[in-house]
């Protein structure tokens, strides 16, 4: 009895609150736009490894059993580094614009009406990848 009751204290004084992994998730959860994001696009390749490297572990860790605040804390500390070190600046379109906005006159020119289909169909898809680009 004296037992039981003893284990029922110990359990009773037990005070550690729960995980809380939702910082750590919302920061992971925004590498998914990576790609689009010129601060990783054109950040030097060891910056990108580096978080891509602390992104797989808090992923890890995001999934772990038991895992401790301690472990999540660190986790979201690695990755917040990571993504404050990408370097990458915006990419300079000016020059891309410029070329672009001579498009309706260079539709309108022999040059190019008298080229082949496929010379135009080429032209005409590096146009459409360029506005992307710029969009």
């Amino acid at each position: 009895m004296q037992q039981k009751l003893n284990y029922k204290q110990a359990k009773d004084a037990l005070n550690g609150a729960d995980t809380n992994k939702e910082a750590l998730q919302n920061l992971a959860d925004e590498s998914n736009t990576k790609e689009t994001d010129s601060k990783y696009y054109n950040a030097n390749s060891e910056k990108q490894a580096a978080y891509d490297k602390a992104v797989e572990e808090a992923k890890a860790v995001l999934v772990k059993e038991n895992v401790t605040q301690a472990e999540v804390d660190a986790a979201k500390t690695k990755l917040q580094e990571a993504k404050d070190a990408l370097n990458g600046e915006p990419t300079n379109t000016k020059e891309l614009e410029k070329l672009l906005e001579k498009n309706e006159e260079i539709i309108k020119s022999p040059k190019y009406y008298n080229s082949t289909p496929a010379i135009k169909e080429w032209r005409d898809t590096l146009i459409k990848r360029s506005k992307r680009t710029i969009n």
